[in-house]
Protein backbone atom coordinates (compact mmCIF):
# COMPACT_ATOMS: atom_id res chain seq x y z
CA UNK A 1 0.00 0.00 0.00
CA UNK A 2 1.24 3.35 -0.95
CA UNK A 3 2.31 6.19 1.76
CA UNK A 4 0.14 9.59 1.58
CA UNK A 5 0.52 12.10 3.86
CA UNK A 6 -1.02 14.73 5.83
CA UNK A 7 0.24 18.15 6.26
CA UNK A 8 -0.50 20.42 9.02
CA UNK A 9 -3.74 22.27 8.14
CA UNK A 10 -4.74 20.48 5.70
CA UNK A 11 -8.65 19.48 5.66
CA UNK A 12 -7.46 16.05 6.75
CA UNK A 13 -5.56 16.73 9.76
CA UNK A 14 -6.98 15.72 12.75
CA UNK A 15 -8.05 18.44 14.63
CA UNK A 16 -7.59 16.94 18.11
CA UNK A 17 -4.13 16.57 17.29
CA UNK A 18 -3.76 20.44 15.86
CA UNK A 19 -4.52 21.78 19.62
CA UNK A 20 -1.58 19.79 21.73
CA UNK A 21 1.64 21.44 22.22
CA UNK A 22 3.82 20.87 19.38
CA UNK A 23 1.75 19.04 16.95
CA UNK A 24 3.63 17.24 14.28
CA UNK A 25 4.22 18.80 10.81
CA UNK A 26 3.56 15.73 8.89
CA UNK A 27 1.72 12.44 9.44
CA UNK A 28 2.50 9.65 7.26
CA UNK A 29 -0.19 7.32 6.55
CA UNK A 30 -1.73 3.51 5.41
CA UNK A 31 -5.24 3.00 5.98
CA UNK A 32 -8.11 4.84 6.46
CA UNK A 33 -7.59 8.20 7.12
CA UNK A 34 -11.52 8.59 7.93
CA UNK A 35 -11.23 6.63 11.18
CA UNK A 36 -9.68 9.71 12.85
CA UNK A 37 -13.35 11.28 12.24
CA UNK A 38 -14.72 8.92 15.38
CA UNK A 39 -14.52 9.10 18.75
CA UNK A 40 -10.80 8.01 19.60
CA UNK A 41 -9.96 6.65 22.82
CA UNK A 42 -6.29 5.64 23.36
CA UNK A 43 -5.41 2.14 25.78
CA UNK A 44 -2.03 2.17 26.64
CA UNK A 45 0.35 -0.13 29.28
CA UNK A 46 3.23 -2.06 29.79
CA UNK A 47 5.09 -4.30 26.98
CA UNK A 48 5.86 -6.99 29.80
CA UNK A 49 1.76 -7.03 30.75
CA UNK A 50 0.47 -9.54 32.70
CA UNK A 51 -2.11 -12.10 31.59
CA UNK A 52 -4.98 -10.07 33.55
CA UNK A 53 -3.67 -6.67 32.15
CA UNK A 54 -3.39 -8.26 28.79
CA UNK A 55 -7.13 -9.71 29.15
CA UNK A 56 -8.03 -6.09 30.35
CA UNK A 57 -6.97 -4.57 27.05
CA UNK A 58 -8.24 -6.79 25.25
CA UNK A 59 -11.20 -6.67 26.47
CA UNK A 60 -11.63 -2.61 26.78
CA UNK A 61 -10.14 -2.44 23.16
CA UNK A 62 -12.99 -5.01 21.88
CA UNK A 63 -15.98 -2.74 23.93
CA UNK A 64 -14.80 0.23 22.72
CA UNK A 65 -14.69 -0.60 19.07
CA UNK A 66 -18.49 -2.56 19.55
CA UNK A 67 -19.67 0.69 20.69
CA UNK A 68 -18.32 2.53 17.54
CA UNK A 69 -14.91 3.76 18.77
CA UNK A 70 -11.74 3.92 17.05
CA UNK A 71 -9.07 2.61 19.29
CA UNK A 72 -5.72 3.87 19.08
CA UNK A 73 -2.35 2.66 20.40
CA UNK A 74 1.35 2.41 20.01
CA UNK A 75 1.60 -1.63 18.32
CA UNK A 76 3.99 -2.48 20.99
CA UNK A 77 4.06 -6.19 22.32
CA UNK A 78 2.05 -6.45 25.37
CA UNK A 79 -0.87 -3.65 25.95
CA UNK A 80 -1.07 -1.96 23.01
CA UNK A 81 -1.00 -5.62 20.74
CA UNK A 82 -3.67 -6.47 22.71
CA UNK A 83 -5.70 -3.55 22.46
CA UNK A 84 -5.14 -3.94 18.71
CA UNK A 85 -6.49 -7.23 18.68
CA UNK A 86 -9.21 -6.90 20.47
CA UNK A 87 -10.83 -4.16 18.16
CA UNK A 88 -10.00 -6.36 15.14
CA UNK A 89 -12.05 -8.83 17.09
CA UNK A 90 -15.00 -7.25 17.35
CA UNK A 91 -14.67 -5.98 13.49
CA UNK A 92 -13.84 -2.60 14.66
CA UNK A 93 -11.73 0.21 13.82
CA UNK A 94 -7.95 0.50 15.14
CA UNK A 95 -5.27 2.94 14.69
CA UNK A 96 -1.69 2.13 15.46
CA UNK A 97 0.74 5.04 15.82
CA UNK A 98 4.58 4.05 14.80
CA UNK A 99 8.01 4.99 16.24
CA UNK A 100 8.91 4.51 12.78
CA UNK A 101 8.30 4.97 8.77
CA UNK A 102 5.75 2.36 7.44
CA UNK A 103 8.55 0.29 5.45
CA UNK A 104 10.10 -1.12 9.37
CA UNK A 105 8.54 -3.50 11.44
CA UNK A 106 8.91 -2.75 14.80
CA UNK A 107 8.79 -4.96 17.15
CA UNK A 108 9.12 -7.58 14.64
CA UNK A 109 6.62 -10.48 16.17
CA UNK A 110 3.61 -8.13 15.12
CA UNK A 111 4.77 -8.02 11.74
CA UNK A 112 1.37 -9.50 11.10
CA UNK A 113 -0.71 -7.17 12.93
CA UNK A 114 0.66 -4.68 11.87
CA UNK A 115 -0.24 -5.47 7.96
CA UNK A 116 -3.73 -6.60 9.24
CA UNK A 117 -4.00 -2.73 10.58
CA UNK A 118 -2.70 -1.40 7.71
CA UNK A 119 -5.68 -3.43 5.51
CA UNK A 120 -8.25 -3.11 8.04
CA UNK A 121 -7.52 0.05 10.23
CA UNK A 122 -4.63 3.02 10.31
CA UNK A 123 -1.35 2.78 10.42
CA UNK A 124 0.38 6.84 11.03
CA UNK A 125 3.48 7.90 11.77
CA UNK A 126 5.56 11.17 11.82
CA UNK A 127 8.19 9.38 9.94
CA UNK A 128 9.20 9.00 6.55
CA UNK A 129 9.21 5.32 5.29
CA UNK A 130 12.61 3.12 5.92
CA UNK A 131 12.90 5.50 9.13
CA UNK A 132 13.84 3.03 12.39
CA UNK A 133 12.37 2.95 15.41
CA UNK A 134 14.97 4.99 17.44
CA UNK A 135 15.12 5.38 21.27
CA UNK A 136 13.78 8.77 21.58
CA UNK A 137 11.12 8.72 19.13
CA UNK A 138 9.07 6.64 21.56
CA UNK A 139 8.16 9.83 23.66
CA UNK A 140 7.10 11.53 20.81
CA UNK A 141 4.76 8.91 18.89
CA UNK A 142 2.95 8.82 22.56
CA UNK A 143 2.22 12.14 22.64
CA UNK A 144 0.87 11.66 19.68
CA UNK A 145 -1.09 8.70 20.61
CA UNK A 146 -3.03 10.78 23.29
CA UNK A 147 -3.50 13.58 21.03
CA UNK A 148 -5.45 11.80 18.78
CA UNK A 149 -7.84 11.03 21.22
CA UNK A 150 -10.41 12.13 23.37
CA UNK A 151 -9.41 10.05 26.03
CA UNK A 152 -6.48 7.42 27.17
CA UNK A 153 -6.27 4.47 29.35
CA UNK A 154 -3.66 3.07 30.55
CA UNK A 155 -4.50 -1.12 31.39
CA UNK A 156 -1.81 -2.04 33.25
CA UNK A 157 2.03 0.15 33.47
CA UNK A 158 4.47 -0.93 36.02
CA UNK A 159 6.14 2.55 37.87
CA UNK A 160 8.48 2.71 35.01
CA UNK A 161 6.58 2.18 32.13
CA UNK A 162 7.06 4.50 29.32
CA UNK A 163 2.70 4.02 28.94
CA UNK A 164 3.01 6.74 31.97
CA UNK A 165 4.34 9.32 29.40
CA UNK A 166 1.28 8.62 27.85
CA UNK A 167 -1.17 9.08 30.67
CA UNK A 168 1.28 12.43 31.18
CA UNK A 169 0.53 13.92 27.93
CA UNK A 170 -2.72 13.41 27.87
CA UNK A 171 -3.09 15.38 31.13
CA UNK A 172 -0.96 18.05 29.58
CA UNK A 173 -2.95 17.92 26.31
CA UNK A 174 -6.19 18.07 28.77
CA UNK A 175 -7.48 14.89 28.01
CA UNK A 176 -9.15 12.32 30.45
CA UNK A 177 -7.40 10.20 31.70
CA UNK A 178 -8.31 6.58 33.07
CA UNK A 179 -6.64 3.41 34.46
CA UNK A 180 -7.40 0.25 35.49
CA UNK A 181 -7.38 -0.68 39.25
CA UNK A 182 -4.66 -3.27 40.17
CA UNK A 183 -3.83 -5.55 42.54
CA UNK A 184 -1.38 -3.38 45.00
CA UNK A 185 1.16 -6.62 45.62
CA UNK A 186 2.00 -6.62 42.09
CA UNK A 187 4.64 -4.21 40.87
CA UNK A 188 3.24 -4.83 37.33
CA UNK A 189 0.28 -2.66 38.31
CA UNK A 190 2.17 0.30 40.61
CA UNK A 191 2.14 2.69 37.64
CA UNK A 192 -1.61 2.70 36.81
CA UNK A 193 -2.42 2.59 40.79
CA UNK A 194 -0.25 5.65 41.42
CA UNK A 195 -1.82 7.33 38.35
CA UNK A 196 -5.39 6.70 40.29
CA UNK A 197 -4.05 7.69 43.65
CA UNK A 198 -2.88 10.94 41.75
CA UNK A 199 -6.13 11.85 39.88
CA UNK A 200 -6.81 9.64 37.12
CA UNK A 201 -10.04 8.12 36.87
CA UNK A 202 -10.36 4.32 38.09
CA UNK A 203 -11.79 1.70 35.57
CA UNK A 204 -13.84 -1.00 37.85
CA UNK A 205 -16.40 -1.88 35.50
CA UNK A 206 -15.82 -1.64 31.39
CA UNK A 207 -19.93 -0.85 31.05
CA UNK A 208 -19.80 2.32 33.57
CA UNK A 209 -16.49 2.97 31.44
CA UNK A 210 -18.07 2.99 28.59
CA UNK A 211 -20.96 5.34 29.90
CA UNK A 212 -18.47 7.93 31.65
CA UNK A 213 -17.08 8.63 27.93
CA UNK A 214 -20.01 8.88 26.12
CA UNK A 215 -20.65 5.59 24.71
CA UNK A 216 -23.20 3.07 25.07
CA UNK A 217 -23.00 -0.68 24.40
CA UNK A 218 -25.01 -1.97 21.88
CA UNK A 219 -27.88 -3.15 23.84
CA UNK A 220 -28.20 0.06 25.71
CA UNK A 221 -29.38 2.67 22.79
CA UNK A 222 -33.43 2.63 24.41
CA UNK A 223 -34.27 5.74 26.79
CA UNK A 224 -35.73 4.50 29.98
CA UNK A 225 -39.32 4.39 30.43
CA UNK A 226 -41.58 7.06 31.79
CA UNK A 227 -39.54 10.19 31.08
CA UNK A 228 -41.10 13.33 29.65
CA UNK A 229 -39.58 14.90 26.61
CA UNK A 230 -37.48 17.49 28.59
CA UNK A 231 -36.07 14.58 30.48
CA UNK A 232 -35.34 12.58 27.80
CA UNK A 233 -33.46 16.05 26.58
CA UNK A 234 -31.34 16.16 29.47
CA UNK A 235 -31.03 12.37 29.61
CA UNK A 236 -29.62 12.07 25.89
CA UNK A 237 -27.27 14.64 26.70
CA UNK A 238 -25.46 13.13 29.28
CA UNK A 239 -25.48 9.64 27.43
CA UNK A 240 -23.34 11.91 24.66
CA UNK A 241 -21.23 13.61 26.86
CA UNK A 242 -20.89 10.54 29.51
CA UNK A 243 -20.71 13.65 32.02
CA UNK A 244 -22.26 16.59 32.13
CA UNK A 245 -22.77 19.90 34.59
CA UNK A 246 -26.15 21.42 34.96
CA UNK A 247 -25.35 24.43 33.00
CA UNK A 248 -23.61 22.49 30.20
CA UNK A 249 -27.37 20.68 30.13
CA UNK A 250 -28.90 24.27 29.92
CA UNK A 251 -26.65 25.06 27.50
CA UNK A 252 -27.49 22.17 25.40
CA UNK A 253 -31.22 22.21 25.89
CA UNK A 254 -31.97 25.51 26.08
CA UNK A 255 -33.81 24.94 30.02
CA UNK A 256 -33.47 27.14 32.12
CA UNK A 257 -30.84 26.00 34.79
CA UNK A 258 -33.14 26.23 38.05
CA UNK A 259 -35.46 23.49 35.61
CA UNK A 260 -32.35 21.85 35.17
CA UNK A 261 -31.41 21.14 38.78
CA UNK A 262 -34.94 20.42 39.81
CA UNK A 263 -35.32 17.94 36.61
CA UNK A 264 -32.26 16.34 37.20
CA UNK A 265 -33.16 15.40 41.17
CA UNK A 266 -36.11 13.44 39.76
CA UNK A 267 -34.46 11.94 37.79
CA UNK A 268 -31.90 10.72 40.08
CA UNK A 269 -35.11 9.68 42.02
CA UNK A 270 -36.18 7.49 39.13
CA UNK A 271 -32.83 5.64 39.03
CA UNK A 272 -31.39 7.32 35.83
CA UNK A 273 -28.62 9.81 36.69
CA UNK A 274 -26.46 10.40 39.29
CA UNK A 275 -24.24 12.83 40.56
CA UNK A 276 -20.88 13.64 42.11
CA UNK A 277 -19.45 17.10 42.84
CA UNK A 278 -21.83 19.06 40.67
CA UNK A 279 -21.34 16.57 37.64
CA UNK A 280 -23.82 14.28 36.46
CA UNK A 281 -23.67 10.94 35.29
CA UNK A 282 -25.95 7.80 33.82
CA UNK A 283 -27.13 4.97 36.01
CA UNK A 284 -25.79 2.23 34.18
CA UNK A 285 -28.44 0.07 35.80
CA UNK A 286 -30.98 2.03 33.55
CA UNK A 287 -29.77 1.13 30.95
Amino acid sequence: METKIITRGSADYPELLENIPEPPQLLYYRGDIRLLNNKCVSVAGSRRASPEGIHAAEVIGKRLAECGATVVSGLAEGVDAAAHRGALSAGGHTVAVLANGMDRFYPAVNKGLQKEIESKGLLISEYDDEVPARRFHFPRRNRIISGLSDVTVIAEAALRSGSLITAEAAAEQGRAVYAVAGNFTKGCCAGTNHLISDGARPVVDVNQFLLDIGLCPPDGSAFPEGLSDEEMMIFDVVKRYGEATAEEISRETLIPPRMVNGMITVMEMKGCLQTDMGKVFLNINSL
